[in-house]
């Protein structure tokens, strides 16, 4: 499930990097663990030139739907405990979301909160069709 936020993230230690946050992406793994990791788009000027994701962290969630992080062949160690902190927050924003109701669908599979204008960007109104 990508989750994709309305903005860019510009992290304080990649400040010469033109690549950006853009949300999270989690994945529920064969082993059952959880693969948390980042959206990034790489923006050097006033369109994205590219996008991905990034390796992440894995996490076995409990049955009080609490995250522990787990040791994984496939975890990206990059020192950045911060980084990867920052995306737990996200994933718990959008915990809060779902909770709330606040998401109406725009597409199949494609949902928004309510207040975003999803149809705001021309680029996007063509890749929604």
């Amino acid at each position: 499930m990508a989750l994709d936020i309305d903005g860019l993230v510009r992290h304080p230690y990649a400040s010469s990097s033109g690549q950006y946050g853009k949300g999270i992406d989690l994945e529920m793994m064969g082993d059952g663990t959880m693969f948390l990791t980042e959206l990034v788009v790489d923006h050097f000027g006033a369109r994205p030139a590219g996008f991905g994701i990034t390796r992440g962290w894995y996490f076995q969630v409990d049955q009080a739907f609490h995250w522990h992080r787990v040791d994984h062949p496939n975890q990206y160690d990059c020192g950045t405990e911060a980084h990867h902190t920052h995306h737990l927050v996200v994933a718990e924003h959008f915990e809060h979301a779902l909770k709330e109701r606040k998401f109406t669908q725009v597409r199949e599979r494609v949902f928004a909160i309510s207040d975003v204008n999803v149809t705001s960007d021309p680029s996007a109104l063509k890749w929604m069709e």
